[in-house]
Formats: structure tokens, sequence, C-alpha cells
């Protein structure tokens, strides 16, 4: 379970991080 919550901090971080950067992450993902 704390696997799940700490993906989703993660993301969540990855996404301000990608949004702060001004790039889309969905490419690199998609890999």
């Amino acid at each position: 379970m704390a696997r799940v919550v700490y993906s989703e901090e993660f993301r969540i971080e990855a996404v301000k991080q990608v949004t702060k950067n001004g790039y889309s992450i969905n490419c690199q993902t998609q890999r």
C-alpha cells in the first residue's frame, strides 16, 4: 500500500516538475 501512495506522490511531484520545465513527460513515459 505504501508503494502506491509513494507512487502517487512521486507522480504528482513529477507532473509539477514537468509543468515547471514546460515539457511533456508523456513522451518519456510512453517509451
